[in-house]
């Protein structure tokens, strides 16, 4: 008889399983800080030089007008309800 308790992420998950949900969060804090170790050296960069800044306005200004909720949905479709789609919506919030 095993000993099973409800979760914010698994419904029925069995104790002893969180420790396979360390690796899960190691990783979402590695995309964070790898977005913004991306973000914050190209936005100073985009600040600094004119001609960069003038080549990427255009992706940016599109980007910079989808919010992540909006985003999601074709994430999800893209890559389906996995981690891959969480990992994706982190980066792309820590980025724009």
């Amino acid at each position: 008889m095993s000993v099973y308790r409800k979760d914010l992420f698994h419904q029925r998950d069995e104790i002893g399983a969180e420790d396979q949900k360390i690796p899960q969060r190691q990783a979402a804090t590695l995309l964070s800080i790898l977005g913004l170790a991306i973000g914050i050296p190209f936005g100073i960069l985009l600040g600094l030089n004119r001609t960069i800044s003038d080549i990427f306005y255009p992706i940016l200004n599109f980007f910079q007008y989808i919010s992540g909720i909006a985003i999601l949905p074709i994430i999800v479709v893209w890559w389906g309800n996995s981690e891959k789609t969480v990992f994706a919506v982190i980066l792309y919030t820590a980025m724009f």
